[in-house]
């Protein structure tokens, strides 16, 4: 019978905290029976999670794309990516304390490390906390959660400018002006307030479906009365197709007739279909900009009202004295051209919208239901909202300035396809973003129009003829040329080797040729890529940061450090991750294991040192201590488990690589648990696994099940399916292999070397009925100078049956059946009850003579030499 507890999408949607087993169990039910098929059990599963509202087609997608860490920041549970940029990414969000949705902006990882980067995000904060406009976006909140900075705004469900002129072309000039007076309207509030925007452009005008327009990012915003330099003078900010003449020169010595120009070159965008000047280069757009005036709308547009066409003019006037001096007034001009085209939002706004359908939130159900018995093959498209592009500017973005070139906004993107299957590729940490799954349109650009020059010169002046090097369309381009070499200069002289390169934290002195910086007092540290340590308050803690900046976890205490699989610690998909003890350090970690949940679920690499953890159970429960779903590495670790240990694991491996040297692991029912895959290679050298009941219960040391199944070879020729080397080790155990699942076509390859056994069987083989001859093509085992104790009748046994029938009975059946050489029969003493159950020597096998053999207790576990072991990647 088809177990759903037992398949991906169920076990990682439980990972996520976002469903429980009982929504689970009922979507289950929902699924009638003719369509409970092993192959498409994810996939069904998934769509009843979100026609009964559970999940947001966003967090189904994501979770059967094997991603379960990320979905909550705080307080907040994402729903759906909405946009992204240089500064991070934005998620549509829940707030679970006060039951809304938000708008929740991430910074992204790279600017985690960019002190002016993190005080411009928080800048952002400052400003739009002074500003409560029904034409700005609003800001609620920002703060920190396990090292992810986040800046909650208010959820605007509509479309930006861009996204409308991309996707229709030229607004109509009445709708126009009715958009651009609510937002000079929404400056004027911000001038009031002593605040200038710097990045008014179409892309950060959001336009709800009532129709009104609402101001966002606040990025580059500056207050006037704030002396502190977040944006360094001589920096150049803003969006080149809008910026003014005055912001290009010198950023920070604007007031609000910088945002007016802005304004004007997106009215002339939007009624015109193409920005101002639709030239290519940098240089260009700065020389159109400080010397061009743009060609009349009323003569590029026709109907187009003169008076609407001069008051366009009158904003892109390059001296700032000759604009509207602020945006009230601005406002008053515009009045009349917006009422003459209807006050109404039901006319022209809704008919650039009419596609626009908001993505269900969690909870809440979708638009579209999909009947149990009448599923189609595809999931109804839910798009996600229009809302794309919170705090995030449109193409052709470019901050040059020390803290923010190569970290400003770029361009916005909208999902637009939203159907499985997906391929998602490998997961990436929230911090690094999850990819967007399209881009947005882009406004087409028309061709090229002749450019304007200045009338030349009279060749019989008094200077006499000019020469073309003089020409001033050259001049200016050489001139802009060198502007941008120098600052890209400046940009590489500051970032790694002046004032502007990463500064560490107050009171840590930078690394020297002395040594590296002291560490920071604390428990739980993490190391980062350039040496540097921080503190964490928690394991989950240390690990999120960890994991996104390709790190490490060092653990300086012998204090235990308690935790609870309740709160399962995710190791995201990314850069691998260490958890180690610092030198010296013994460190311990006690768990209490309850519930179905594992303790670590790893979706990236991950490689754990020097580390001792106490498994404490109190009623039985199969949950695995690590959850490992990419390649595994413990060195030098005890790991033993108390209590209710029925049915215990302390490592499932799912598909992965996996390498166990120097590490003792006592008391698990299945110390060693794989689902194996083609790719499956594991490697144990130098360890204990040991686990012996009073009684006939006591399981196998390694269980491994061919998860794939026997399928076949290819090309006639056999595929392993698992490939397992075990290499001077002692178990003690019921049995040492569990092997389910494997044929002559997929067979388990198994080499086994100097290792001691202390087994009532040493396979235990899952097939109702067993042939002898077929036992080497399944299991190929490889065998060298091994020491067996065989306790039980028979060396293979098969569940529910007993011993193999016409098996092997002894050593030399074995022998002459599978592959072994110079192995000995060997009776081991029985070990007392050891003082220290987490002692490889009172948990080794040592002979009635005295002698040792299978795994050294002086290179096992946390007291072993680091030099002594051999090296986990060979």
């Amino acid at each position: 019978m088809l177990d759903h507890k037992a398949s991906r999408f169920y076990r990682s949607a439980l990972l996520t905290g976002l469903i429980d087993e009982a929504s689970l169990d009922a979507c289950w039910d929902a699924i009638p029976d003719e369509k409970r098929v092993e192959e498409a059990i994810d996939r069904r599963l998934a769509r009843q999670t979100i026609t009964r509202g559970h999940l947001t087609l966003w967090q189904a997608q994501q979770i059967l794309a094997g991603r379960t860490t990320g979905y909550r920041i705080d307080k907040y549970v994402l729903l759906d990516l909405i946009g992204r940029g240089g500064m991070g990414r934005v998620y549509l969000a829940k707030d679970v304390r006060l039951d809304r949705r938000v708008a929740l902006k991430i910074l992204s990882q790279e600017r985690m490390t960019n002190p002016r980067a993190i005080t411009r995000f928080q800048r952002e904060a400052k400003v739009g906390a002074q500003l409560q406009h029904e034409n700005l976006v609003r800001i609620y909140d920002e703060g920190e959660s396990n090292g992810v900075r986040y800046l909650v705004m208010e959820y605007i469900e509509g479309k930006n400018i861009g996204q409308m002129i991309g996707e229709s072309g030229a607004i109509p000039w009445p709708t126009a002006a009715r958009l651009a007076r609510q937002v000079a309207l929404g400056l004027e509030h911000a001038r009031l307030k002593g605040l200038i925007h710097r990045d008014v452009n179409p892309c950060n005008i959001l336009v709800t479906t009532e129709g009104a327009a609402k101001l966002t990012d606040l990025g580059l915003a500056i207050d006037l009365t704030d002396q502190d330099n977040v944006t360094r003078d001589g920096a150049t900010v803003g969006t080149f197709d809008y910026v003014s003449p005055e912001q290009a020169r010198h950023s920070r010595s604007v007031d609000t007739r910088a945002d007016l120009y802005s304004l004007g070159c997106t009215m002339f965008h939007m009624i015109s279909g193409r920005v101002p000047f639709p030239v290519t280069s940098l240089p260009e757009k700065l020389y159109a900009h400080q010397l061009h005036d743009p060609e009349p709308l009323n003569e590029l547009v026709p109907g187009v009202p003169e008076g609407l066409a001069a008051i366009v003019a009158r904003l892109m006037r390059k001296n700032p004295d000759e604009r509207q001096p602020t945006p009230q007034v601005l406002a008053q001009e515009l009045e009349p051209y917006a009422l003459e085209g209807g006050s109404s939002p039901s006319g022209v706004i809704p008919a650039l919208m009419a596609d626009h359908r908001a993505a269900p939130a969690a909870g809440g159900s979708a638009q579209t239901s999909v009947s149990p018995a009448t599923e189609p093959s595809a999931i109804p498209d839910v798009p996600a909202s229009w809302a794309a592009t919170l705090g995030l500017n449109t193409d052709g973005q470019m901050v040059v300035s020390p803290e923010t070139a190569g970290s400003g906004s770029a361009s916005a993107t909208a999902r637009t396809d939203s159907f499985f299957p997906l391929d998602l590729g490998p997961e990436v940490p929230l911090s690094q973003g999850l990819r967007a799954t399209a881009k947005a349109a882009k406004p087409a650009r028309p061709p090229k129009p002749a450019k304007t020059r200045p009338a030349p010169a009279d060749p019989d002046g008094p200077s006499g003829p000019r020469p073309p090097w003089r020409s001033p369309m050259r001049i200016a381009v050489a001139a802009g040329l060198l502007v941008a070499v120098v600052g890209l200069g400046v940009l590489a002289w500051t970032r790694f080797a002046g004032p502007g390169r990463p500064t560490p934290p107050p009171g840590q002195p930078e690394d020297t040729a002395t040594g590296p910086a002291p560490i920071p007092p604390g428990e739980i540290l993490v190391r980062g890529k350039d040496g540097r340590m921080i503190a964490a308050k928690t394991l989950a803690e240390a690990v999120a940061r960890a994991a996104r900046s390709g790190g490490e976890v060092v653990l300086t205490s012998a204090t235990p450090i308690r935790l609870t699989n309740k709160a399962t610690i995710i190791v995201p998909s990314g850069e691998p991750l260490v958890i180690r003890a610092a030198e010296g350090v013994r460190p311990v970690l006690e768990v209490q294991m309850a519930g179905a949940l594992p303790m670590f679920a790893a979706r990236s690499t991950i490689s754990i040192k020097g580390l001792t953890v106490v498994d404490r159970r109190d009623k039985p429960t199969d949950a695995p201590l690590i959850d490992a779903e990419r390649d595994l590495a413990l060195e030098r670790c005890a790991i033993r488990a108390e209590g209710e240990t029925a049915g215990s694991r302390a490592i499932l491996l799912r598909g992965g690589r996996a390498s166990l040297a120097g590490c003792l692991l006592v008391g698990f029912d299945r110390p060693l648990d794989i689902e194996a895959s083609p790719r499956s290679m594991v490697s144990l050298k130098q360890s204990i696994l040991r686990f012996e009941a009073t009684d006939a219960a006591a399981g196998g040391a390694i269980h491994v099940l061919n998860a794939f199944g026997p399928r076949g070879a290819v090309d006639g020729t056999p595929v392993p399916a698992c490939q397992l080397t075990v290499e001077s080790c002692s178990i003690a155990a019921g049995s040492f292999l569990d092997v389910n699942q494997f044929a002559e076509a997929t067979p388990l390859e198994v080499k086994v070397s100097r290792s001691a056994f202390r087994v009532r069987s040493l396979l235990d083989l899952g097939v109702e009925k067993p042939n002898p001859g077929d036992l080497p093509r399944m299991v190929r085992w490889d065998g060298k100078d091994n020491r067996f104790q065989v306790d039980g009748p028979g060396w293979v046994t098969v569940p529910g049956v007993g011993p193999m029938p016409d098996g092997p009975a002894d050593l030399d059946a074995w022998a002459k059946l599978m592959r072994e050489a110079d192995g000995e029969a060997r009776a081991w003493k029985a070990a007392p009850d050891p003082a220290d159950p987490s002692s490889p020597a009172d948990q080794a096998l040592i002979g009635e003579d005295g002698t040792a053999w299978g795994a050294d207790p002086g290179q096992v576990g946390p007291n072993a030499s680091a030099q002594a072991l051999p090296s986990p990647s060979k």
